[in-house]
């Protein structure tokens, strides 16, 4: 997949079928329409396109609270690239782009970027203050050359229907596996391995503290969780906390700390992927580090049959 800077397009770009959308978490719902983008591009020889934003245009307007995210834009980018999709145009998103109306911004992509084919999802609104609908979209693309397709939801088993914020809730919440089916694959972040308390050593749970690289992504409520952990390629099972260390005190901070199944190497400064399968319990306070040791035993026992 080719990303193109709006700003700096350094080629022509001819006769392509595109999407809009902001696709955080490039879930199973963006994948029913990016797999229909694919197929209408490849049966009217067009390439195929999609036209996202870096920053989320809450955060730029701040009309909402800043919402946490399930994707970095890295992690949107390999997403979208492992679709097959041929081209990603990125817009910064401005207070001056979040002033075109929908007419005008699909005017914008038929000029700069040859959109002939454009498909918007049932419930997709863009443009100043989001007034125009499907209709208005189709008497422009009528007025200019581009043919407006409208895709339906696509529901899962039992009428669930998919959103980037119903997924973000089930996170939240620890419902870890069924934000996994929502998604379509399993949850996952990357963090940098960074000294922590050690305490977890000294009870024969070595822990590597983690602190994420992408400060937005949402996770879910305190407790333990099993995860697989990613480094240079090889994938380990673990267990992962995160909480605010209740059997110690004076320890306000929060922190999110994995231990790594059958491994002993020092990672201090290393990237890993930590991807999430479930839940194994809420957080909860011990009244000793005997306690606690006999507990994380059964939580690795659990987590081993997962």
């Amino acid at each position: 997949m080719q990303i193109i800077d709006i700003k700096n397009i350094k080629e022509n770009i001819e006769n392509t079928a595109a999407t809009i959308g902001f696709f955080d978490g490039v879930h199973e719902g963006h994948r029913f329409l990016l797999r229909q983008l694919t197929e209408i591009a490849a049966t009217r020889a067009q390439k195929s396109l999609v036209v996202t934003f870096r920053e989320h245009p809450n955060t730029v307007l701040n009309l909402q609270p800043v919402k946490r995210l399930l994707t970095s834009f890295d992690e949107k980018m390999q997403l979208l690239a492992a679709l097959k999709i041929d081209y990603c145009a990125v817009f910064d998103f401005s207070e001056t782009l979040a002033e075109h109306s929908a007419a005008q911004f699909i005017s914008l992509l038929h000029s700069k970027l040859s959109v002939c084919t454009l498909l918007v999802g049932y419930d997709n609104r863009f443009g100043h203050n989001r007034v125009e609908g499907i209709d208005d979209y189709v008497r422009t693309g009528n007025r200019i050359g581009t043919e407006i397709v409208k895709i339906q939801p696509f529901i899962m088993g039992k009428g669930l229907e998919i959103s980037s914020s119903k997924i973000r809730h089930l996170i939240q919440d620890s419902n870890i596996e069924t934000a996994n089916r929502l998604l379509g694959y399993n949850y996952f972040f990357s963090a940098k391995v960074v000294r922590g308390l050690e305490i977890g050593r000294t009870i024969g749970f070595p822990t590597a503290n983690l602190e994420l690289l992408c400060p937005e992504k949402i996770l879910p409520i305190q407790g333990a969780y099993t995860v697989m952990v990613t480094l240079h390629n090889q994938t380990f099972r673990g267990m992962m906390n995160i909480g605010y260390n209740p059997t110690r005190a004076g320890d306000p901070l929060k922190t999110v700390e994995v231990n790594i199944f059958d491994f002993s190497q020092d990672i201090y400064g290393e990237i890993l992927k930590i991807t999430f399968l479930n839940k194994i319990r809420d957080e909860q306070k011990f009244d000793s580090l005997a306690q606690l040791k006999k507990q994380l035993h059964l939580d690795k026992d659990f987590a081993e049959k997962q």
